[in-house]
């Protein structure tokens, strides 16, 4: 067994700095920079991640400026049933994507600069997840006039870590880090992925290049043989059950929400047993959830089966009408419903919006030659979306093993993969 030392958090450190948040136009004496909140954690790492860009006093942003091996520490902004605490690692590959640009946490957020000629950046970034996904950082979460803070001095003061040697620190990291790869290369495949079938969408049905079209009249805009075609009147549209926190539990059938659609099911996500419940609110795979109400989405759902709440319809295709082709049909049309929403605390869209919407409905025989090509694509998704989340499955599942020594990795003679050493170079 490798002998382990009892390390202070602090020692563990050579710097830590507070976020900043600047200004929101230019201005003299600022910089522009990318900014790194504790909502963009989960999708750091995505090459379809869209930072918010923020301008900031250039002295602030040169001494905070982030650097490989970092970590970003979430500091507020948790909620009832999700605390602050947790935190996310600063790649050189993460940074590569944003060329020479800035990249800072943000206010809520502090970032943990480590002594990387004792301890593995990968590694304890890790530890901090165990402890996250352990209940640990709860411990030093509170609640100040509605926004949940997390007490970080306290954290640090309070907290040792057991710390293997270095080596043993690199050979645990490098297993993880092999299933974050894999992970990370599924998600690169299905932007890939999801990006074709839209470019498809797009050239056959917006720019109306489809198959054959040098040999189609267009009149006034539209094909001979299409119709400009309202969405309400390319499929059915049921609103969700409107369920009262009494009717929220721990077991049973997921409820699916507009957060669900973002971040998939979690052990915050409330459930139901579903019985009372009428069955036209439960719905299963490859079924269209569209969120109508603050966040505008649309997502074949590929998480088994929900119950449908509230702000979000349920989508069934009309005769005639393939799945594929309503979903891409509602998602181009997503701009064009953010300009028509209402309400001033809750932007949401009226129903009769789904009447004032209109897209290209083509031939029939165009339909289905669609549903030829994007289907199987659509397939690939879904198939590398269940990967991943088996992947997640199997790593959360060794991480606090790994981290607590109950699974020994000193025999193990361990080949580092790219990513890690995509952290340390």
């Amino acid at each position: 067994m490798t002998a382990r030392d009892k390390v202070p958090f602090g020692d563990l450190l050579l710097d830590s700095k507070d976020g900043e948040w600047g200004e929101g136009a230019p201005g003299v004496g600022l910089v522009a920079a990318d900014m790194i909140r504790g909502t963009d954690f989960a999708e750091l790492n995505s090459p379809a991640k869209v930072l918010p860009r923020r301008y900031v006093n250039e002295k602030h942003a040169m001494r905070k400026r982030l650097q490989v091996g970092d970590i970003v520490f979430e500091m507020a902004g948790g909620t009832a049933k999700q605390s602050t605490g947790r935190s996310a690692l600063i790649t050189k590959a993460f940074l590569d994507q944003r060329g020479d640009t800035t990249v800072l946490c943000a206010s809520f957020c502090r970032h943990l600069r480590l002594d990387q000629s004792k301890y593995d950046p990968q590694y304890v970034s890790y530890v901090l997840q165990a402890l996250y996904g352990a209940g640990y950082m709860a411990v030093f979460n509170v609640q100040h006039t509605g926004v949940s803070r997390f007490q970080y001095t306290s954290f640090k003061k309070h907290t040792v870590l057991v710390m293997p040697s270095l080596a043993v620190q690199q050979k645990i990291a490098a297993i993880l880090s092999a299933y974050d790869d894999l992970i990370a290369n599924n998600q690169r495949r299905i932007t890939l992925l999801e990006r074709m079938a839209e470019d498809i969408y797009r050239e056959w049905f917006v720019r109306l290049r489809f198959p054959g079209h040098e040999n189609v009249k267009i009149e006034k805009g539209v094909p001979q043989g299409w119709e400009l075609a309202s969405l309400a009147s390319l499929g059915t549209y049921l609103n969700g059950y409107a369920f009262d926190p009494t009717e929220w539990f721990e077991e049973g059938i997921p409820i699916i929400k507009i957060r669900e659609m973002t971040s998939g099911i979690t052990a915050e996500t409330p459930r139901n047993p579903g019985q009372a419940i009428p069955s036209r609110y439960h719905f299963g795979n490859d079924e269209i959830i569209f969120s109508w109400s603050a966040t505008l989405l649309v997502k074949i759902w590929d998480q088994g089966p929900g119950l449908l709440n509230q702000h979000l319809f349920k989508v069934t295709p009309a005769n005639g009408v393939s799945k594929s082709f309503l979903f891409f049909s509602i998602k181009f049309s997503l701009p064009i419903f953010e300009s028509l929403t209402t309400g001033s605390t809750m932007k949401h869209i009226k129903r009769k919006e789904l009447e004032t919407v209109k897209v290209m409905r083509p031939v029939p025989d165009l339909i289905e030659r669609f549903d030829s090509v994007v289907e199987p694509i659509l397939a690939q998704v879904l198939q590398l979306t269940k990967a991943n989340r088996e992947l997640i499955a199997t790593r959360d599942a060794l991480l606090p093993r790994l981290i607590s020594g109950k699974l020994s990795v000193d025999a193990l003679d361990i080949r580092f993969p790219p990513g890690m050493a995509s952290v340390n170079a």
